[in-house]
């Protein structure tokens, strides 16, 4: 039985399984054993099948490991870039969930750029850019659908974010919650207008006529 290493941003990488897949994966493993690709790791850290290693490890079931080789040079980036291509198209997400994988990527992308800026020319904004696009390719969104996801991550409702992120509500339903909150209130006046009738006849009309 292998003890492999965590690292938390690579586990949380790529949205958990639900826990209606988590249970059919346990079920599975306990009916039939460990089945199918290996457990993927770099440096002896989890790359691919967290899941199935805390599954395999509570219940005791022996399962396969395979080194990842993606060079001498390869850092945490080469390792989620690995992890978008293999992992993001077989997992049946949706459009929200598949964007913040490809916006995490571009936070620790950029991150890693300013760090490593003129050791690996692969990393300059070119190349970085080419890359990102091609990434926003595989997750399967366009621009459009992209923009919109952004501005409902900038914005201060915290709970309508949750709910995105969690799958609960589509891009154009957050979206046009959020326009409806921007949108300018009309002003509207409760006092009413005085008007200084300056005839016996405009005071009439004004307070439904006078009496002799």
């Amino acid at each position: 039985m292998y003890n492999l290493k965590i690292n938390p941003e690579l586990r949380d990488f790529i949205p958990p399984l639900s826990g209606e897949e988590k249970k059919s994966l346990e079920d599975s493993l306990l009916k039939y054993g460990y089945k199918g690709a290996p457990i993927y790791t770099w440096h002896n850290y989890i790359v691919d099948g967290h899941n199935r290693y805390n599954l395999c490890m509570k219940h005791n079931i022996e399962f396969p490991v395979e080194e990842l080789d993606l060079g001498d040079e390869a850092t945490i980036i080469d390792v989620m870039e690995w992890m978008i291509n293999t992992q993001l198209g077989r997992r049946n997400l949706p459009p929200q969930q598949r964007i913040a994988v490809v916006k995490k990527f571009e936070k620790k992308i950029r991150e890693q750029a300013k760090v490593t800026q003129g050791t690996r020319t692969d990393l300059t904004s070119s190349p970085l850019d080419n890359k990102l696009k091609e990434l926003a390719k595989l997750a399967n969104v366009g621009t459009g659908t992209i923009a919109r996801f952004n501005r409902v991550m900038s914005s201060d409702d915290e709970e309508l974010k949750k709910k995105l992120l969690a799958g609960e509500v589509k891009i154009n339903t957050a979206y046009e919650k959020i326009r409806e909150k921007e949108k300018p209130k009309e002003n509207v006046t409760t006092e009413p207008l005085q008007t200084i009738p300056k005839t016996y006849q405009e005071a009439a009309q004004l307070f439904g006529g006078l009496q002799q």
